[in-house]
């Protein structure tokens, strides 16, 4: 959370500003500011000022402002967005922020972004989506990397590369079956110091 000084700093600058209606200054200022920034800054401005803001945000950032804005303005900021821009929002974002952006979709739009996912991140999402959102349960990050014990080292490199970013802290791959069982451990330094050619269940814990 921002201090409260920081975010006066940040609504005074950002009232100025718009005040002045330059496009380009709003949007420097817009490229300057972290999710969570932005989350603060659009709680903090009125509709209209609000609503110029959103219009310059990127749809790359649009999902994690979302999931950090509180309800009220985040359905203020849905009924301002084209649904193709919400539906590009939800690319390549962790689980968490997912999860909670979810939660705050009409229900029509969550069951696109819903079925645009994987079989394996579905069903976990789906899961997690049974969970009140303030309930331990609905708390929880649904958000691991799944392999196959039949395929090699090289496979599963191609995999991570392809998909540009791995959960906060990941130490580790879930090895699991056909049916998504557990089965054991990939540890990222075994991945990165054998050949390539070697099979997941020959090095896993």
């Amino acid at each position: 959370m921002l201090p409260s000084d920081s975010k006066d700093t940040l609504l005074d600058r950002a009232t100025e500003i718009l005040a002045a209606n330059s496009q380009i200054e709003i949007r420097n200022l817009i490229q300057s500011l972290y999710p969570a920034e932005a989350a603060h800054l659009l709680e903090a401005l009125p509709l209209d000022d609000r609503a110029k803001i959103w219009a310059l945000i990127p749809p790359s950032v649009m999902g994690e402002i979302l999931a950090k804005v509180n309800q009220e303005v985040g359905e203020s900021l849905l009924r301002l967005t084209d649904r193709s821009d919400l539906l590009k929002a939800t690319e390549n974002m962790e689980s968490g922020n997912m999860l909670d952006l979810l939660h705050v979709l009409p229900e029509s739009l969550a069951f696109q972004v819903l079925e645009s996912m994987g079989v394996h991140q579905r069903a976990r999402m789906e899961a997690a989506l049974n969970y009140d959102p303030h309930t331990a349960g609905g708390l929880m990050v649904p958000d691991v990397l799944t392999i196959r014990a039949d395929v090699t080292l090289d496979v599963v490199l191609r995999y991570l590369r392809q998909r540009g970013n791995v959960p906060t802290s990941t130490d580790s791959l879930i090895v699991v079956d056909r049916q998504d069982k557990f089965q054991g451990l990939l540890y990222l330094s075994d991945l990165l110091t054998h050949d390539g050619s070697t099979k997941v269940a020959a090095v896993m814990d």
